[in-house]
């Protein structure tokens, strides 16, 4: 009875080890629950891999059927994060990571933490190595994820919101953008990092990406007042000047585009103002250029 036992414990536990190094045999432990995957980044303190994909994406397969099954990746990071995988058109989840996240090439893949902020992101078929690469940067010290720890220990860090404001610009998250900057301006209000001026200037653009077009107004007014010799005035004009126009504040837009053309000829946009300019309303770009 004893060596029977023995046997069936030994047959368990074979079987047990068995299963463990076997789970990642077919690729990945996918989850397709995204409030499961936040319960287990949270039980297990390991990051989220969010993998959005699309019936009709090519790389999708690709990636699948290649990187996704490298056994030897495989093994090296596969107990590193949990890993997430949802279709960004059909899954109701996946289509809350797309929009929220802003995103249009796939695969589309996240690393998010367990509040589902986000750490890293890249897209597209990425192959074994080069994804390897990404996934331990994107846990490395120039991290998002760094960034977000340091305003966490210190929320007064000048530099690290303005460096997560450029962060979320370059992914086109305009709202949170916007704030991040506002959260630098605040945080810098003496202007010790010299990049008050950039700031002002790209909170009014992640402003008026987000629709708050009142709000990015008075931000230009308020670089073009404190900063006038920035570098980034001619397109503080020119930015208000479109946006004067989407408001159909004509008058006020040719005189922001005139000012553009008058005191900018060389910075690179004169050609596409004058076209608009022409087409305005009762507008001839080339008389109220002359005009000042």
């Amino acid at each position: 009875m004893t060596k029977r036992l023995i046997s069936l414990f030994l047959l368990l536990l074979f079987a047990t080890a068995s299963a463990c190094i076997s789970s990642h045999a077919d690729g990945f432990d996918w989850i397709h629950d995204y409030d499961r995957a936040v319960q287990l980044s949270k039980q297990k303190d390991r990051p989220i891999f969010a993998y959005l994909e699309t019936d009709w994406c090519t790389y999708c397969r690709q990636m699948e059927a290649s990187t996704l099954k490298d056994q030897a990746l495989i093994e090296e990071v596969g107990n590193d994060f949990i890993w997430l995988k949802l279709n960004a058109e059909k899954d109701e989840a996946g289509i809350k990571l797309r929009d929220r996240f802003r995103i249009s090439s796939y695969p589309g893949m996240l690393i998010l933490d367990s509040k589902g902020r986000e750490w890293d992101r890249f897209s597209g078929y990425i192959p074994s190595a080069e994804f390897q690469k990404k996934l331990q940067e994107a846990t490395g010290p120039n991290s998002f994820r760094a960034l977000l720890q340091r305003l966490d220990s210190n929320p007064d860090d000048a530099e690290a919101h303005f460096l997560m404001a450029e962060r979320l610009r370059e992914r086109e998250r305009w709202r949170d953008a916007a704030e991040a900057y506002g959260k630098y301006l605040q945080s810098d209000s003496e202007n010790a990092l010299d990049r008050a001026d950039q700031a002002l200037y790209y909170r009014a653009v992640g402003l008026s990406m987000s629709s708050q077009v009142e709000d990015s107004l008075k931000t230009l007014k308020s670089l073009e007042a404190q900063y006038p010799t920035s570098r980034w005035i001619p397109d503080s004009v020119l930015l208000r000047g479109q946006l004067l126009k989407y408001l159909k504040r004509n008058q006020e837009a040719r005189e922001a585009f005139e000012t553009y053309l008058a005191r900018y000829p060389d910075h690179g946009y004169s050609p596409q103002v004058r076209e608009i300019l022409s087409k305005m309303e009762g507008g001839s770009a080339l008389p109220m250029a002359r005009s000042h």
